[in-house]
């Protein structure tokens, strides 16, 4: 296991589907990252991409995943910035198999790519159709025949697991929002999840880092600003840079 750095960087390349490109290939360039990071799936576009796989069984990630790839891989890999993103959305393993094509395309040939799959739970539901809805204690079945997908949210635990492979790209699909930072954290500076009863530290980093994608809406997506989202996190301290 690599000995946890005493700080690290990261960048926050997208705040959803259709965020803006650009900043996150500046931020690649010129950052100083350790980690960019790409949090590009909500509830809806989950469900899009789903119904997009049952149609091609080779798509169902996110429609910018090579654009984004095509924008950051080549400074990424030159400066050593490892990518952590949820766009592989209804396919995580179709996504890595893009993205290997498209860094074979661009010159970096059998790029390793770790793959965050478990949160499609659709199969556990439609054989339980008798597991209650907590909205009114209805039987699930009420919903199947509308179902375009069904999702758990993985933890930070799983974004840890796959950047311990050494792989430059860790993809997944549905995982806490807060995770893909906080695993990077995990990862990169020896944090646990505290297993003390009654202990509320982890939990407060896990608070600190959940605007992180929100913050990159406002400066680099949906606002009219050119800026990206970089944090500096240090053991003991955190510093958001804008």
């Amino acid at each position: 296991m690599p000995t946890p750095e005493s700080s690290i960087r990261v960048g926050t390349g997208a705040g959803f589907s259709d965020d803006r490109i650009e900043p996150a290939a500046e931020l690649a360039e010129r950052g100083k990252l350790d980690y960019l990071v790409f949090e590009c799936l909500a509830e809806r576009t989950i469900a899009r991409e789903n119904l997009t796989r049952l149609k091609d069984p080779e798509r169902g990630y996110t429609p910018y995943l090579v654009e984004r790839f095509q924008a950051v891989l080549p400074a990424c890999m030159k400066n050593g910035v490892r990518i952590v993103t949820n766009m592989g959305a209804a396919n995580p393993q179709g996504a890595a198999r893009a993205v290997r094509r498209e860094a074979k395309a661009m010159g970096f040939a059998d790029l390793p790519v770790a793959v965050v799959t478990g949160d499609d739970v659709a199969d556990i539901v439609r054989k339980n159709p008798q597991l209650p809805l907590m909205e009114n204690g209805e039987p699930v079945e009420s919903l199947i025949p509308r179902m375009a997908s069904a999702n758990v949210y993985l933890g930070a635990d799983v974004i840890r697991d796959g950047l311990a492979t050494g792989a430059p790209v860790v993809m997944t699909g549905r995982v806490a929002d807060p995770s893909l930072f906080l695993g990077t954290m995990l990862h990169g500076l020896g944090w646990r999840y505290c297993r003390r009863p009654g202990s509320t530290k982890w939990i407060s980093g896990t608070g600190l880092v959940s605007p992180l994608p929100n913050w990159n809406r406002c400066r680099s997506g949906a606002g009219s600003t050119n800026s990206a989202v970089v944090a500096e996190f240090r053991v003991g301290r955190t510093w958001p840079r804008c």
